[in-house]
């Protein structure tokens, strides 16, 4: 259960911050859910199932956040 709650916790950040980037919540979905060559052509939401993903996730945005790479 506990690791259900921090999955749920870091997708509803992850989801926030793609909100933020990307400006409405259709743009959030489509780029979370699209094959992404960041993450070798699998869709970013795939990454959200493990720690490890998630933090991957994060730093793409955050990279994106500052100008970087989509």
């Amino acid at each position: 259960m506990k690791s259900e709650k921090a999955a749920l916790a870091g997708f509803a950040e992850v989801s926030a911050m793609a909100l933020k980037i990307f400006g409405n919540e259709d743009a959030a979905k489509v780029w979370l859910n699209s094959p992404n060559y960041a993450f070798l052509g699998v869709a970013p939401i795939e990454y959200l199932q493990t720690t490890n993903g998630l933090t991957q996730v994060r730093q793409v945005l955050n990279t994106i956040a500052t100008g970087g790479l989509a």
